[in-house]
């Protein structure tokens, strides 16, 4: 029943029999969970507070080895092996933590812009959930970067800039051009510049090491900048498309190609509820 109840939220809209099956097991689940074996009843209270689908790989792997190991018959190797896994996942998100870490320090934009926000840690947690495995590490740190890159214009935006000068802003990121940021403010500059170098980085690396240029993937004006500027959120799929390229299929390529136009819509469905919650505080 819990098997099934975790599988229902695979449903595409519209599969109509998972859908029934997620409410059939669901009902179950609350009328029987007082009546089962303590290990299963706090199984299913996880999984009804929110499913396996919807939380992060690797923290729930280290709740679940903390439940399994309570089990009759558990396998001790198996448990062991899950283990050791587990303890060297972390100890390389640690090691990309502590470079995301360094480089934040040496960008010093949390210094010189003290009006925005510090979420690197969150940042880098929304990284290693879209890419969970140890071997996407340069993937985790970019999208991190991005991520936090984000939260400082969105703060721009919404908290610091003039109109005018915002005007200013989105014509220098919609350019792409180092002269354009001369009319910028001094915090603007730092920013501009900061976003600029970032992003050409990421990008020198990937062509360094392996012969692709991302860069237009990184910046591209169709639905990169107009993320940016009238979204405010970056679909971050197009980050892990382009940072994870050598490792999907080759048709992938043609196939984000044709899907282009849609990548802005996610931003704006992310934007839309974000603005909707603080509209009321704003009119204040």
């Amino acid at each position: 029943m819990l098997s099934l109840y975790e599988a229902s939220h695979l449903a595409f809209q519209g599969e109509i029999v998972l859908d029934e099956a997620r409410a059939f097991a669901s009902t179950h689940l609350m009328d029987i969970k007082e009546n089962i074996d303590p290990i299963l009843h706090k199984k299913v209270e996880h999984a009804l507070d929110m499913p396996l689908h919807w939380r992060s790989e690797k923290l729930e792997a280290r709740w679940y080895m903390d439940i399994y190991m309570r089990e009759e018959g558990m396998n001790s190797s198996l448990l062991e092996l899950a283990m050791l896994h587990f303890n060297i996942v972390q100890t390389t998100f640690q090691t990309n933590l502590k470079s995301l870490s360094r480089w934040w320090k040496d960008l010093g934009l949390g210094v010189q812009l003290s009006f925005t926000r510090d979420r690197l840690v969150e940042c880098f947690f929304w990284a290693a959930a879209m890419t969970p495995e140890p071997q996407f590490g340069r993937c985790q740190e970019a999208v991190a970067k991005v991520a936090q890159l984000i939260i400082i214009i969105d703060d721009i935006y919404d908290v610091y800039g003039t109109v005018n000068e915002l005007e200013h802003f989105t014509n220098a990121i919609d350019r792409w051009d180092l002269e354009a940021m001369e009319q910028l403010p001094e915090y603007m500059k730092t920013y501009f510049l900061a976003l600029y170098n970032s992003i050409n980085e990421i990008g020198y690396e990937i062509l360094k090491e392996e012969g692709r240029n991302v860069i237009p993937y990184l910046r591209n004006t169709e639905y990169l900048q107009t993320s940016w500027i009238s979204i405010g959120s970056l679909p971050m799929q197009t980050y892990v498309f382009a940072l994870l390229g050598k490792n999907l299929a080759p048709e992938s390529s043609d196939f984000a190609e044709k899907i282009s136009d849609i990548l802005p819509l996610g931003g704006m469905m992310i934007r839309l509820p974000d603005d909707l919650g603080t509209s009321t505080v704003c009119s204040h």
